[in-house]
């Protein structure tokens, strides 16, 4: 090949990395305040059944989670395209980072609510944390309406899209024109109208505060902003990223 020609293409490479702030893989690194990968499930030791106990923040800002409930949820080795998973049995486990310091603005989690495991009583939380005013639940108990619960203990509101489609309204409360389902892995888009308050815990798998609401699935990946991302060409490399490495439709 042609030394010019790859030279050429080093420094497009470089230029997009360092210019449009994005890993080699496609997600903008700018304004990127915690992402969990599967890589980062009990810090790389990755057994399938045992309990995790911590899950490490790629992101480079120590917003993790590294304490659990007695109860703690399971690794289930490749479940997601290859990829391993945190499954929550939407009884009594459930992941908290203490200690974390951020806002967000945009949110994604790839996750696959369990119709085994999910209770059509609960809120399932997948992100975020109740009591300081801002989480993105799953509203399983409305039926086959099934919004989402964003507003927390407070009045945060936004809206969500599902792999990559259309947002609804914004809200407290908000539907998205494509619903989440039962046993598929999914790509939910958290949009807040605002920066949510600051978080010094989150919490996924739980609400812990109301009690008895539960998530019962699996959580792959988590990506969470304090910014509002571009349509056109971050949240675009975003939801590509995603839906290529879990093989999720858009």
């Amino acid at each position: 090949m042609d030394m010019k020609l790859i030279t050429l293409s080093l420094l497009l490479i470089s230029f997009s990395v360092n210019v449009f702030g994005q890993t080699p893989g496609g997600v903008p690194t700018t304004n990127l305040v915690s992402w969990q990968k599967p890589d980062g499930i009990n810090s790389g030791t990755i057994v399938g059944g045992a309990s995790v106990t911590v899950w490490d923040d790629e992101s480079g800002n120590g917003n993790g989670y590294g304490n659990s409930s007695t109860a703690k949820p399971k690794i289930v080795v490749g479940d997601a395209n290859g990829f391993d998973v945190v499954e929550f049995d939407g009884s009594n486990d459930y992941l908290e980072g203490t200690g974390v310091n951020y806002q967000a603005r945009t949110v994604f989690v790839v996750f696959k609510a369990s119709s085994g495991l999910q209770s059509t009583s609960d809120l399932a939380q997948i992100w975020g944390h109740y009591t300081s005013g801002v989480q993105l639940s799953l509203e399983a108990r409305q039926g086959t309406s099934r919004p989402y619960s964003i507003d927390g203990n407070g009045s945060s509101q936004g809206k969500v899209a599902i792999n990559g489609e259309q947002y609804g309204a914004s809200g407290e409360n908000p539907a998205s024109p494509t619903q989440w389902e039962y046993d598929e892995y999914m790509i939910a888009t958290l949009e807040l109208d605002a920066l949510s308050p600051t978080l010094t815990t989150h919490i996924i798998g739980d609400l812990v505060s109301p009690a008895n609401h539960n998530f019962g699935g699996q959580i792959a990946e988590i990506i969470v902003y304090n910014s509002l991302l571009s349509d056109s060409f971050e949240k675009l490399r975003v939801n590509n990223y995603l839906g290529n490495k879990y093989a999720i439709n858009l």
